[in-house]
C-alpha cells in the first residue's frame, strides 16, 4: 500500500540521520546538505524532505492523502542516494563516530567548505570500493 511505503521510507530517512529534537527539520536540511549541488537545489531537496515527513505524520494520525508515486519514488532515491555516502563515510572518515558525522553535517549546513570535504570523502570512498583500480586510474 502506497501510505506503509510512504511511512517506511521516513523511518528508514529517520533511522538513518535522524535524532530526537527538531527532528524534521534536521533530517530536511542534513538531505539537503549532501545532496544539493547548489543553494537552490538545497532549498528544493529540504522543502521536498519536509513536505514528506508532514505526509507521514498525518498519515499515522488518521488521514489518508493521496501520494503521487513520483514522490515516493523520489523519496526513495534520496534514501538510497544518503545510504551509499554514508555507507561510503562510515567505512573510513567516521567509522563508529556515527554522532560526530551528524555533528558535521550540521556545521556544513552554513559552512561550504566542510561540505564540500564531506561529499568528496563519501565520493571518493564510494568510488575505491566500486572499482578498485581508483586509486591507479583517478578518472
Amino acid at each position: 500500500m502506497v501510505y506503509d511505503r510512504l511511512i517506511s521510507l521516513n523511518v528508514l530517512l529517520e533511522s538513518l540521520i535522524g535524532t530526537d529534537q527538531e527532528l524534521t527539520h534536521r533530517i530536511s536540511h542534513r538531505c539537503a546538505t549532501i545532496l544539493g549541488k547548489n543553494s537552490h537545489e538545497r532549498g528544493e531537496i529540504y522543502e521536498k524532505i519536509r513536505k514528506y515527513y508532514g505526509q507521514r505524520s498525518t498519515i499515522l494520525q488518521g488521514s489518508k492523502k493521496i501520494i503521487a508515486n513520483r514522490d515516493l519514488y523520489y523519496l526513495a532515491e534520496i534514501i538510497r542516494t544518503m545510504i551509499i555516502l554514508f555507507v561510503s563515510l562510515v567505512q573510513n572518515e567516521y567509522s563508529q563516530k556515527r554522532d560526530e558525522l551528524m555533528k558535521q553535517l550540521d556545521k556544513a549546513v552554513v559552512d561550504e567548505e566542510l561540505r564540500s570535504k564531506i561529499i568528496n570523502q563519501a565520493r571518493k570512498s564510494f568510488l575505491e570500493k566500486a572499482d578498485p583500480q581508483f586509486e591507479n586510474n583517478p578518472r
